[in-house]
């Protein structure tokens, strides 16, 4: 099953760090990056590095400082880390560059965060130690527009976007962005529905409240696995046309695809 939250915790908070241990997402982020300030990054380095030698946890990852990998080089290639998270991704030698000084052969999710970064995504997904995308919308949508709110079809070109390239390079699907509003729940499920049904698969929170309902939408019901499971027993290998399901509707190979990816995604 992939996972369907991940919480960022920022890596220079003892309090947020103990609480982590035994968190209901799915991964922890352990954050170097933009919620740390300048003057708390060795702090934060010092403090992760701790957690990991100690915690007994499964699920953690790290987002990194790309200028910093020599001072993060120990938790970068940490055994209890199991995937990096690469931001302010523009163009492939980010994350060349990136695999080169530090030696990882961690999974790696480029976030894309600029016009230049979706202009290039094509290229950067075609890395093969890339397992994933993400937007970081904030940085995103700052830079290209001074409205509040970013208009609803630049959302939706970006986010889909990431869906079609993710396919079209055989990458997990994409992780739904953070929402900044922690303290909006209902506009946080209700996004989180709407990017389950583009094809996304999991949430990054930054608040403990978001994860429960990641955890729950990116569950799969038992009607929805009750279906699969019929199209694969119905149509096995592919080798057969077409077949009636118990509710007297037509399926084929192309729901057989679906089918196989809902079980391989969710169980």
């Amino acid at each position: 099953m992939l996972p369907r939250s991940y919480l960022y915790v920022p890596a220079d908070n003892e309090r947020f760090l103990e609480k982590a241990e035994t968190s209901e997402a799915d991964v922890v982020i352990l954050d170097l990056e933009d919620s740390i300030s300048a003057s708390n990054k060795a702090r934060a380095r010092s403090l992760a590095l701790d957690f990991l030698n100690k915690t007994n946890r499964k699920g953690i990852a790290l987002r990194v400082n790309p200028i910093a990998v020599n001072d993060e080089i120990k938790l970068i290639n940490h055994k209890k880390i199991d995937r990096i998270f690469l931001p302010k991704v523009s163009q492939p030698s980010d994350v060349m560059g990136f695999i080169e000084s530090s030696g990882t052969s961690s999974p790696l999710t480029a976030i894309i965060e600029s016009p230049l970064g979706m202009i290039n995504i094509k290229e950067v997904a075609n890395i093969p130690q890339i397992a994933s995308l993400s937007l970081g919308e904030l940085d995103l949508f700052n830079s290209l527009v001074v409205a509040d709110v970013a208009h609803e079809d630049l959302k939706t070109f970006s986010r889909s976007t990431l869906i079609f390239t993710s396919h079209a390079f055989n990458k997990l699907p994409p992780i739904s962005p953070v929402s900044s509003n922690f303290k909006d729940l209902s506009t946080f499920e209700t996004e989180t529905m709407k990017f389950r049904a583009m094809g996304y698969w999991g949430r990054a929170c930054i608040h403990p409240n978001q994860v429960s309902i990641a955890n729950k939408i990116f569950t799969a019901d038992n009607e929805m696995l009750r279906k699969a499971e019929e199209v694969i027993k119905l149509l096995g290998d592919g080798t057969r046309g077409v077949a009636q399901a118990s509710d007297g509707s037509m399926v084929d190979i192309a729901h057989l695809h679906w089918a196989r990816k809902f079980i391989e995604i969710t169980q």
